[in-house]
């Protein structure tokens, strides 16, 4: 404890490279909601240090401790804040590992379906970015507005692969939740003339 009491010091003298020493030897030996404190505490400092994967590290850590009594949802979120960071770093199989993780803790969570989607779109696995956009299709089941939109954007992805019958299906269920929905209309009407 005494070292997360000398890291904030550090931190609040602007000394962050020594508050990022200190925390990174501290942390792991730390127990409960101190060792949270210690892991957050590193990950911000990493990353306003520009150290995004000692961030990313750091909020796994954090996410990983089970002991620290945080929320599902915050570990969820911070395993979602590190797999964007290794995203962004290029590195793709953490970020996939920590976005997975935030999906057994909280099976609706769309930052990280949305972070997912982005790398296999990336990666052209169409099948994978139908698979995920079914699973935000299923979360937003109270937000119909944001549904149709995925619903719009499932069918595209179906018609790509090559289903148009998916795609029409797909299409079908947006108009039924507005029977307007003119890009639906639109996309239903080119797969008539295809």
């Amino acid at each position: 404890i005494a070292e997360l009491r000398l890291a904030t010091a550090c931190q609040r003298r602007g000394d962050s490279a020594r508050a990022i020493e200190l925390l990174a030897t501290a942390a792991p030996a730390l127990a409960g909601e101190t060792r949270g404190q210690a892991y957050r505490l590193l990950a911000d400092l990493s990353e306003r240090s520009n150290q995004p994967q000692a961030a990313a590290i750091a909020l796994e850590a954090f996410a990983d401790a089970e002991d620290t009594h945080a929320a599902p949802a915050a570990r969820a979120d911070a395993y979602h804040r590190a797999g964007e960071l290794w995203r962004r770093a290029g590195a793709l199989d953490p970020a996939i590992r920590c976005l997975e993780a935030a999906l057994r803790l909280v099976d609706d969570h769309l930052p990280a379906l949305d972070g997912l989607e982005l790398i296999e779109r990336d990666r052209g696995d169409l099948d994978r970015v139908a698979t995920i956009l079914g699973r935000k299709v299923a979360a937003t089941a109270r937000q119909p507005t944001r549904q149709k939109a995925l619903l719009g954007r499932l069918a595209a992805v179906h018609e790509q692969l090559g289903r148009p019958d998916v795609a029409r299906a797909t299409l079908a269920r947006a108009l039924e939740l507005d029977a307007g929905y003119r890009p639906a209309l639109r996309a239903l009407a080119d797969l008539a003339r295809a």
